[in-house]
């Protein structure tokens, strides 16, 4: 499904997400900002967690790790601001995280959660 909301938007994936998990708190912030779970996957999948893209909020040594993750298969963690006053700063409250997980020994992400960062 990702990978076919990536294709409208124009930008293709750079992994998959295996099994996609979003928890109530997460759900209910992407909702007060207007935000569907598979527009932020959509951004998460494409490398919109870069500091400079529209939500990203991730710091460039994170980045640099997810980019990275591609090659190695470790973990990929997004962070993502989703208000126009929302900063990315640990006090941010418009914050959310999305982390999928590495590769198994077969190579294959398992899993994809969206969380905000209260709860990891």
């Amino acid at each position: 499904m990702v990978a076919f909301l990536a294709a409208l938007s124009g930008r293709s994936p750079l992994f998959r997400t295996g099994t996609e998990r979003i928890t109530p708190a997460a759900r209910e912030l992407l909702h007060a900002h207007g935000v569907s779970a598979g527009e932020l996957l959509v951004a998460h999948v494409t490398g919109a967690w870069a500091p400079s893209s529209r939500w990203g909020a991730t710091c460039p040594e994170d980045y640099v790790a997810n980019v990275d993750a591609l090659e190695t298969g470790a973990r990929i963690i997004g962070f993502f601001s989703l208000g126009a006053e929302g900063d990315g700063s640990p006090g941010d409250d418009t914050r959310v995280w999305v982390i999928t997980g590495a590769q198994d020994d077969t190579g294959t992400r398992r899993s994809t959660l969206i969380l905000l960062p209260w709860e990891y």
